[in-house]
């Protein structure tokens, strides 16, 4: 294949790559295929499979229909990942055909990652093949350089080779172990955060799985940037603190070490800023032989090409000094003298060393409103992928049964599923639930007995873990939690995340305390060291524990009215502690370690969310969940339910809704016991969030689900909801969401006996084919009280008109029927008007607007007049001519209630013809007649 003339033209996007691959042998594909093996993993999972499949069928390079069948056994990344694979152990013809797949027209691939694959094989040509080879094998050095290389390797491998995680016995864990690709996709920090970095940045995570922005790979990261014109020098990595950006750039420094990938740097320096903070006047020489004083004899060498040098610059959020990417102080030499910004612009404006490349991580927080348009490309780091979360898992428990058993668990419970995003409060996750999950009982099991099921009790088991392996006894771990939370009750307040040695002693913290370090971690700084908590929810749960701890009235309501004034959402996770803690299950996890937690302190608490519940009406929607995840840890039904006595509305439109939000929502619905409405339309529901909310559908009168991703599969728990014996939905909307026929083989028995279901919107769906008589029949049913049903959009054709026309005529409630935007047209259109003009038949308002209703079946349509109850119809948006006007004269006189009739848009009949059918209301008192 690979020698045979091209099949396609030369604007065709394809060529390049097939050309290119046609041209090579299989050990040099096998390269290239592996540079693109991330990106090609996300295109197939974001295409239409199918075709793919067929594709590839057709051309004897995989069998489709083992391949169908292992994308209904396999979690989408896994079976993306599978055919990747796959393909290229089936040899170069494959490899080369499935190019051809993905580049086929057929297809309509709208993949990021394809056209940015494109793009790199348009910009590098046939030079594809030598770039990809030098970042295999690097540049040629002296023998000299080569032996301060080895040595330079060695040293960034000890220092940056991952140590253990936590103290997990036999399952530790290592960071290579436990840390998978991270996702990053294009953005631009523009505004602070206004709401918790962590509900933040989860909301963010479920638009990234359901938009398929962008990816860049690790190994892409100074790759050709289509939006900039460019291959940036600098670049830039942003993402919530333990979200894993310093250890994306650890598992960079192993690898480049390793000599896996990025060989194309001769060396890479990784400087931390906390590291530099010490430092005041510095030049770029002596800032990097700080670091590695052995590169001395050699540095002048090194830094003779730029180009083949990478520095890292971890945690700029952490810096001490002014770091001003549009200052006027810059350096311009590496023996040049300056501070530590002068040298750090000097590095991204290019005045240093030009040529090099930069890698700099910051939370996003401090890139606002800083001058960062010197790094061409900002990426963020947004968390696990769920596959990456399961492999996680696996690696963790390193037993199949017992890793899916836990995965199990996480799914069902919304709230921590939404936190295992992010690496570092996975592990927490992974920590505890190995106390219940394990195959043997241990001493671990005494501090819960049933795993957690909200945040607050989540890091309560942790705390009580930690205390569990301190030899303390309870007054003193008292009175040592009591310093270290007020301390962090101090830093909540105050935005406070790094404390000196004179804070500690401040707040009387002993500093000898080997419970400490298991609380706080240490960093030396300039001018002196200072402590910060392991993990930034940490500090806001102390901050809320030592309320409990050590109680006072006035401390706890001056807290609470300063959390609530913060506009930015500041102290979110601190309310919510707060409230978590006043469940008394919750607390009693914590007492064993320190005895008893104050009950007036939940009493206090419980006021205060009763007193808030008057403002919730007045709440925008994504504070109000906020309040409402608040009241979900308190786990207090009959708190809710007396809170929200007069809150009956629930409106979260728009909102893209997280695990947490779908499972906390669930809580309030079941706590209030009923509800009048539910709006969920458009906030991206997927077949998982429709499961969380299936216990809790029941209780809604007006239920909107509109516009969502849930598809067929989804239905199934809406039309469980309406099969619940004390089911209270009266309307249902359900329209954009992508469903076939198929779900009206789930919606068809449950609304067959429902008796409160009043309103059926499934407009803008694809409901033609076998199963759309399910709905019909269910429409037949003596039991059904169905009063409106929207149908418009939904694809119908002739081919269901006599299936249509049976769910009618058997119906005795119907009196809404919307039929527009279908093509109804053809010989059982007469089947349809047959039916809705029976005696019988109770619609009172028929829609048929733009059905492509033609003159030759106008006869039909006067069968009409015979309904009794018909008051509005519609028949606007159609193809007829001054042939119908006689038999719409008839309709119109003959229909005994009709009120309103619109024709517009039916620009064919004649003017004269419309203004008598106009005229027609001075024979029929009442009567409007629209029509342009």
């Amino acid at each position: 294949m690979g020698q045979t003339p091209s099949k396609y033209s030369d604007d065709d996007p394809g060529e390049k790559i097939h050309q290119l691959l046609s041209d090579l042998d299989f050990s040099e594909i096998k390269l290239i295929y592996e540079y693109f093996k991330n990106e090609l993993i996300y295109i197939v999972k974001s295409i239409h499979v199918d075709c793919l499949l067929e594709f590839l069928s057709s051309r004897n390079i995989l069998d489709k229909e083992l391949y169908l069948q292992l994308r209904k056994d396999l979690e989408p990344f896994v079976f993306s990942e599978k055919l990747v694979e796959d393909i290229l152990d089936a040899g170069k013809e494959a490899v080369i055909g499935f190019w051809d797949a993905l580049y086929d027209s057929q297809l309509h691939c709208s993949s990021h990652n394809l056209y940015t694959q494109q793009r790199d094989v348009d910009k590098l040509g046939g030079s594809l093949m030598q770039q990809i080879l030098l970042d295999v094998n690097g540049h040629p050095l002296s023998s000299e350089l080569k032996e301060i290389q080895k040595h330079h390797r060695q040293h960034l491998l000890e220092k940056n080779m991952p140590r253990p995680s936590g103290s997990t016995g036999k399952n530790n864990l290592y960071v290579s172990d436990r840390y998978m690709d991270m996702i990053e996709s294009q953005v631009r920090p523009s505004h602070r955060s206004s709401e918790h970095k962590l509900i933040e940045t989860a909301r963010k995570h479920k638009e990234y799985l359901q938009n398929y922005l962008e990816t860049v790979p690790l190994n892409k990261s100074f790759s050709w940037c289509y939006r900039r014109k460019c291959a940036p020098h600098a670049v830039m990595v942003t993402g919530v603190p333990g979200i894993g950006k310093t250890t994306l750039l650890k598992k960079l420094v192993c690898d480049w070490a390793n000599e896996k990938f990025y060989q194309r740097f001769s060396f890479i320096f990784f400087l931390r800023f906390q590291d530099l903070n010490k430092l005041e006047k510095i030049s770029l020489e002596s800032m990097i032989l700080q670091e590695y004083p052995y590169l001395e004899d050699q540095l002048g060498n090194i830094l003779q090409n730029p180009e083949r040098l990478l520095f890292i610059f971890d945690g700029l959020d952490e810096s001490n000094h002014e770091i001003n990417f549009k200052s006027s102080q810059i350096c311009h030499d590496i023996k040049q003298v300056g501070n530590v910004g002068a040298v750090v612009f000097g590095l991204v404006k290019q005045s240093l060393l030009k040529g090099c490349s930069l890698l700099f991580t910051s939370q996003p927080d401090k890139l606002v409103g800083m001058d960062i348009s010197g790094f061409k490309r900002v990426l963020a780091i947004v968390g696990f992928l769920p596959k990456e979360t399961q492999l996680y898992i696996e690696r963790f428990f390193m037993n199949k049964a017992l890793s899916d058993q836990v995965f199990s668990f996480l799914r069902e419970n919304g709230v921590l599923y939404t936190l295992c995003y992010n690496p570092s409060y996975c592990w927490i996750i992974c920590t505890l639930l190995s106390m219940f999950f394990k195959d043997q009982p241990t001493n671990d099991y005494q501090i819960m007995s049933s795993p957690p099921k909200t945040l607050t009790q989540l890091f309560a088991a942790f705390i009580a873990r930690v205390l569990s392996n301190s030899s303390l006894d309870k007054i003193s771990t008292r009175s040592l939690l009591r310093s270290v939370g007020w301390m962090a009750e101090h830093g909540v307040m105050n935005h406070i995340t790094k404390f000196d040695k004179q804070t500690l002693a401040q707040f009387d913290l002993d500093m000898t305390s080997k419970l400490l370090p298991t609380l706080m971690k240490e960093f030396t700084s300039y001018p002196e060291p200072f402590f910060s908590f392991l993990h930034p929810i940490t500090e806001e749960f102390l901050a809320a524990l030592v309320h409990y701890i050590d109680y006072s009235p006035e401390n706890l309501q001056r807290s609470l009215e300063k959390v609530k004034s913060y506009k930015n959402n500041r102290g979110d996770l601190f309310i919510s502690f707060l409230c978590g803690l006043s469940d008394n299950t919750t607390r009693t996890i914590l007492e064993p370690y320190l005895g008893d937690l104050s009950s007036d302190a939940a009493k206090d608490v419980f006021t205060w969310v009763q007193e808030y519940a008057t403002e919730f009406q007045t709440l925008k929607k994504e504070k109000l969940l906020s309040i409402f995840f608040n009241v979900f840890e308190m786990q207090n039904k009959d708190l809710v339910a007396e809170s929200l006595e007069s809150f009956r509305k629930f409106d979260f439109g728009g909102v893209p809704l997280t695990p947490l939000d779908c499972s906390v929502l669930t809580f309030i619905l079941q706590s209030c016991g009923e509800a009048e409405e539910f709006h969920l339309n458009g906030c991206k529901l997927r077949i998982e969030d429709i499961e969380k909310f299936a216990p809790a559908l029941h209780t809604v009168h007006y239920l909107g689900l509109a516009t969502n991703n849930f598809g067929d599969d989804g239905i199934m728990f809406v039309g469980s909801a309406l099969k619940h014996p004390n089911c209270k939905i009266c309307n249902l909307l359900l329209s954009s969401n992508g469903l076939t026929d198929r779900a009206c083989s789930h919606l068809g028995p449950a609304i067959s006996d429902n008796q409160t279901l009043r309103t059926l919107i499934l407009s803008y769906n694809k409901l033609e084919g076998p199963h759309f008589g399910d709905l019909m029949t269910a429409l037949s049913s003596p039991n059904c009280k169905l009063e409106e049903l929207f149908l418009d959009s939904t694809q119908l054709t002739d081919s269901s008109c006599t299936t249509l026309a049976s769910g009618i005529r058997n119906n005795r409630s119907l009196k809404i029927l919307h039929l527009s935007f279908n093509y109804l047209i053809g010989p059982h259109l007469g089947d349809v008007m047959e039916a809705l003009s029976n005696p019988n038949c109770m619609v009172e308002q028929l829609m048929l607007q733009d059905i492509v209703l033609q003159d030759e079946y106008i006869p039909s349509v006067v069968l009409l007049s015979k309904n009794k109850n018909l008051t509005h119809l519609k028949l606007s948006n159609n193809s007829l001519t001054g042939a119908a006007t006689p038999y719409l004269r008839d309709l119109i006189l003959q229909s005994p209630n009709l009120k309103e009739i619109s024709l517009y848009f039916n620009h064919r009949v004649p003017y004269e013809d419309r203004r008598m059918l106009v005229n027609l209301r001075t024979q029929k008192p009442g009567l409007s007649v629209y029509i342009d």
